[in-house]
């Protein structure tokens, strides 16, 4: 799915961020973001996903199993307004990329 301003202006380097996010969640939960959407009745287009994700401000929804620092990245990744997601220098200072973690 495409960045939600996709549907009205051009793409950005944050609209690559937006993708990242997505990208992670679907190799969390194997199961591509929006995708209780897809299985609506009828089923929801990709097109018209990224019109609620545009004009609804819609979130795929994120698992509540998630780690803290997972949640967080996703966070800061899946965010509506391209100037509130981090950029990919901020996303690297995240405690996920810098903390080392004693079960590695």
């Amino acid at each position: 799915v495409h960045a939600p301003e996709c549907a009205t202006s051009k793409w950005t380097k944050a609209g690559d961020i937006w993708c990242l996010g997505l990208t992670l969640l679907f190799m969390l939960t194997a199961k591509p973001p929006f995708f209780e959407l897809l299985l609506a009745r009828p089923p929801v287009q990709p097109i018209q996903i990224l019109m609620k994700c545009a004009m609804e401000k819609l979130k795929p929804t994120m698992p509540a199993t998630l780690r803290a620092d997972v949640a967080q990245l996703l966070d800061c990744c899946i965010q509506h307004e391209p100037s509130e997601r981090y950029t990919a220098q901020q996303l690297a200072q995240l405690p996920i990329f810098t903390e080392e973690d004693a079960n590695a």
